[in-house]
């Protein structure tokens, strides 16, 4: 019998709601544009990076040869922020997936705030510094999408439905928005007291949803090693944390 799922069936990639639900408290600091607080722009680089990973991953366009991510030559998405990513690894040096969370994340960052700035739910920011125009910041237009995917992923972490009855996309959302520690989904004490839940989570984001088709071949330890990965980053000194984001 096929699992009875739940959740929201967005168009958009796991990485740009990931991107979207840590900007759901955001407010803007003047000349800045960036988001205050706990889901600050060190963060984000690592996090929609582990997004883009995860997609790639379950739709089967992204392996695991004894720890090496290793592309499908081939593979295309039509999104651009995917498809450069798979570019990037394909022309890059072999590298596991922790390495990956952070190598030249913010790339894909950029690329996934364009694509939500050309929908409409980002605006550029403008500023300079130093009297020279600097990166393009991004600030949220509507905070009510932002919102309900937090909503989403608290209620799959904090709810008593069985974890094979969460659709597979909606438990990755959930389990790396915990691992990058965001407020207001997961505290500190809570991935505690429902590590065994997350730990279940995680299993099931590694299943291979209607994305990933039937031959697709479950990434599982792809999605503990982009988790963890995550994880380290995210609690990594603020020095390294800025070096992911510039892409080192």
């Amino acid at each position: 019998m096929t699992p009875v799922t739940h959740g929201s069936r967005s168009p958009r990639s796991l990485a740009a709601r990931l991107c979207l639900l840590a900007r759901a408290t955001e407010s803007v600091r003047p000349g800045t544009g960036g988001a205050d607080g706990a889901d600050g722009p060190d963060r984000l680089p690592p996090l929609v990076r582990a997004g883009a990973l995860t997609e790639l991953a379950r739709r089967g366009l992204l392996t695991d040869d004894g720890g090496v991510v290793t592309p499908d030559l081939d593979g295309r998405t039509d999104d651009p922020a995917l498809d450069d990513l798979l570019e990037l690894i394909t022309e890059s040096p072999p590298h596991g997936w922790r390495d990956w969370v952070t190598r030249h994340a913010g790339t894909t960052l950029d690329a996934v705030q364009a694509g939500l700035a050309e929908e409409g739910v980002l605006r550029v920011v403008s500023r300079r510094w130093l009297g020279l125009l600097p990166p393009r910041d991004y600030a949220l237009v509507d905070g009510e999408a932002a919102r309900a995917l937090r909503a989403d992923a608290r209620r799959v972490l904090r709810g008593r439905e069985p974890v094979a009855r969460v659709a597979p996309e909606d438990a990755a959302l959930a389990v790396l928005a915990a691992a990058a520690g965001l407020t207001g989904v997961v505290s500190a004490e809570e991935r505690t007291a429902r590590g065994r839940r997350l730990g279940e989570l995680a299993r099931r984001a590694g299943q291979c949803g209607p994305a990933g088709g039937p031959a697709a071949v479950a990434p599982v330890r792809a999605v503990a090693e982009v988790r963890a990965g995550l994880a380290a980053a995210v609690a990594a000194p603020e020095g390294s944390a800025a070096a992911s984001a510039a892409g080192g």
